[in-house]
């Protein structure tokens, strides 16, 4: 409740200020709106640098005996703009939570989101590989992948002049097929 009620001095002084038209009761009350602001600031560092989660909790709760605002509410609010508080290290969290969600506090590694990307953009190349496959694969070769294993009928059947190639494309082995000609 002292960040809000420093919060709602911060208002009520920022609106004094635009009413009266002395410059020294508009330079007495903008000082007295950085005091606010900066005491507002305090409690809330405070607070974060002893618990964390306490403080972020204490920026969005509202308060119920101050018209229901938030801290957060009142220092972002049109009228307010407590710049201070808004500085704040646990307003600062408070953002990047919000804007990154729990990704910022899992610290993900960056090695499996690198690798994640590259197998993204891999795949694609990898699909197109096993479709020319496909087409490439010679009438004997399909018959020789439709049937059971057998080592010694699969020897007699075997062309020695298509045989896999294995190249690196970006780390991975892909097979290309290669027709090798015989000099009989």
């Amino acid at each position: 409740n002292a960040t809000v009620t420093d919060l709602i001095g911060c208002k009520i002084y920022d609106t004094a200020m635009k009413s009266h038209y002395r410059s020294d009761v508009k330079l007495l009350f903008k000082t007295l709106k950085r005091l606010c602001d900066e005491r507002a600031k305090d409690i809330i560092e405070v607070c974060f640098a002893k618990d964390e989660k306490f403080a972020l909790e204490i920026l969005v709760t509202k308060s119920k005996s101050f018209f229901n605002y938030s801290p957060l509410e009142l220092a972002t609010e049109d009228l307010n703009r407590c710049r201070q508080f808004i500085s704040s290290s646990a307003v600062k969290r408070y953002v990047d939570r919000k804007w990154y969600g729990e990704m910022s506090e899992r610290h993900t590694s960056k090695a499996a989101l690198e690798l994640l990307f590259l197998l993204l953009t891999v795949c694609p190349i990898l699909i197109f590989t096993t479709w020319f496959d496909s087409i490439l694969m010679t009438e004997k070769q399909r018959a020789i992948a439709q049937k059971p294993i057998n080592i010694s009928a699969t020897i007699q059947l075997l062309d020695l002049r298509l045989l896999p190639k294995f190249t690196k494309i970006f780390g991975l082995q892909v097979p290309l097929w290669k027709r090798f000609e015989n000099s009989d």
